[in-house]
């Protein structure tokens, strides 16, 4: 019994090969059938949907033998010359992503593959709307997938362990299972925060609550107030008091001074 290959690489190889040859054998006999020279004719006029993937198909597999091309110029160049791979990506801005072999391909090799997969999604036999799902489906695959996310890969964070003797993992970790208690992850010191004293300072009270929202009516600074209120609706992505931080620069506090 033969051996199936280990290799990733040849694993997709051999998959984009038998579908291709499967698409074929099914253009084939669509073009082989038995239908009469008028129904044939009448095909010819019609788009052939196997056909079209085959095509698509076809560009795939030119994309997939480039990047494979690329990556074996990448990885011999790790014995001599390696063509450089430039990228104004803030990410790889540390010396050791240039330096330092190991980081060189590994950032190249990321930065290829996903070039590929961009590539891949624009070629894709689909309706705009959804090529534009999936661009950005990839998109958040690519990003997650980045070598700077992971200790093991980011030379930065790697060095920045060595010169604190470990002392900035065991504070990640920290931050971790706050977060992992949480349920949540944290994007800033929530504790540097507290609502009413230096965030959300101006007075008010809720008036008004439902499911979906609460209304604030705020307490008047000046002796007389405009007939009309004003409503302020934040963004959903944001917290209400988004536009009402500190007295310095709310703009909730500036309103309720003008009336």
């Amino acid at each position: 019994m033969a051996r199936q290959s280990n290799d990733p690489a040849q694993f997709l190889n051999n998959l984009f090969e038998s579908g291709q040859d499967l698409m074929r054998q099914f253009a084939q006999i669509g073009a082989s059938g038995t239908a009469n020279p008028a129904q044939e004719r009448a095909a010819e006029t019609k788009a052939n949907p196997a056909t079209d993937f085959i095509a698509a198909s076809r560009k795939l597999a030119e994309l997939q033998q480039g990047y494979f091309k690329q990556m074996t110029a990448y990885m011999t160049g790790t014995f001599g010359v390696a063509a450089s791979a430039p990228s104004d990506d803030k990410r790889f801005s540390a010396d050791a992503w240039a330096s330092d072999p190991r980081f060189d391909v590994l950032k190249r090799t990321y930065i290829s593959y996903s070039g590929f997969l961009k590539n891949a999604v624009e070629t894709a036999p689909m309706d705009d709307n959804g090529k534009v799902q999936l661009r950005f489906a990839v998109g958040q695959f690519i990003d997650a997938m980045s070598p700077t996310n992971f200790l093991a890969t980011n030379p930065e964070a790697l060095q920045l362990a060595e010169e604190t003797g470990g002392q900035s993992l065991v504070e990640g970790m920290n931050l971790y299972f706050k977060d992992l208690a949480k349920g949540r992850i944290s994007m800033s010191d929530e504790s540097a925060f507290e609502v009413g004293r230096n965030v959300a300072a101006t007075e008010g009270e809720v008036v008004f609550e439902s499911e979906l929202i609460q209304l604030i009516q705020y307490t008047p600074k000046t002796a007389q107030v405009y007939e009309r209120p004003l409503v302020l609706i934040p963004p959903c992505i944001n917290k209400f008091y988004i536009l009402d931080l500190q007295q310095e620069n709310s703009f909730v506090r500036y309103a309720v001074e003008q009336g």
